[in-house]
């Protein structure tokens, strides 16, 4: 079985990472599910920057979560446009979601790892 990889990108006041985390135990001890969390990385400027940005571009999903704003944003790498400068407007919504919750964020998240996890075993890479 393919794991599929997800970033957890945001501030950390509340912990949300944990219940994110939680959520998907069951998938994670299954082996079709790790959770890279951005709490885990030393806090050092250009090191960090550059230890954070190899990590979300091996991801197969990006969640951001911030909790000021309780808004979350989930990108689904595998299907993000080559460039970002001028994205198709026509397919933003198969790689790009957003929810006005934590909980709506993991829902739609539930979703997009069963989507990936079938995307990866169809997939011969």
């Amino acid at each position: 079985m393919k794991t599929v990889l997800v970033y957890l990108d945001g501030r950390t006041e509340s912990s949300w990472q944990d219940k994110v985390m939680a959520t998907f135990n069951d998938l994670v001890l299954e082996g079709a599910v790790t959770f890279s969390d951005s709490r885990k990385n030393p806090k050092e400027s250009e090191k960090y920057r550059l230890i954070e940005e190899e990590k979300w571009e091996k991801a197969d999903i990006m969640f951001a979560y911030s909790e000021s704003f309780d808004v979350c944003l989930i990108l689904v790498t595998d299907l993000m446009p080559k460039s970002l400068e001028n994205p198709e407007k026509d397919g933003e919504e198969k790689w790009h979601k957003e929810a006005t919750s934590l909980a709506e964020g993991i829902d739609i998240l539930n979703d997009e790892i069963k989507i990936a996890i079938l995307r990866k075993a169809t997939s011969n890479r």
